[in-house]
């Protein structure tokens, strides 16, 4: 099993953020019609599009995650997969819990993102946490694989 490095998980989160983030840039823009534009109920409108837009990522990232995909659209994209540690089951639970856990990676200067590119199965500290691992999808990735040395 091969752990998804820390620059593709980087790059797919970047392409899940284009993807949701224009959904919520859209709902963000229905409130503000809504609601009377930017007025003072067009920006608490705006207030209630922002929540909708955590809830959406929270929801995208969960669902995608413990589907039979076991990967949002960017983690398709570079062709790896999120899965439960030790042979559990990668359900929606786990998904949601994995998810949550990214606000306390966050919140200290992104550290706990930054912790995949040097632990030894390249885990972020909500992956830690919530008992789960990103590993590339096996027989792909041929771009990304090295050759060996008999190959060549």
């Amino acid at each position: 099993m091969r752990y998804a490095g820390f620059w593709r998980r980087a790059a797919a989160f970047f392409i899940d953020m284009l993807v949701v983030g224009a959904v919520a840039e859209i709902t963000g823009q229905v409130f503000l019609v809504v609601f009377g534009g930017p007025n003072e109920q067009g920006i608490m409108a705006w207030g209630y599009a922002n929540m909708v837009m955590y809830g959406l990522f929270w929801v995208y990232f969960a669902l995608m995650e413990s589907s039979s995909f076991h990967a949002t659209i960017g983690k398709l994209f570079f062709d790896v997969r999120v899965i439960a540690d030790n042979d559990k089951e990668m359900n929606f639970k786990r998904a949601a819990i994995r998810n949550l856990c990214k606000v306390p990676s966050a919140m200290i200067l992104l550290i706990g993102f930054f912790m995949a590119g040097w632990t030894s199965k390249k885990q972020a500290l909500h992956d830690i946490i919530s008992g789960s691992l990103v590993i590339d999808k096996p027989g792909h990735n041929i771009i990304f694989q090295k050759k060996s040395d008999n190959e060549e």
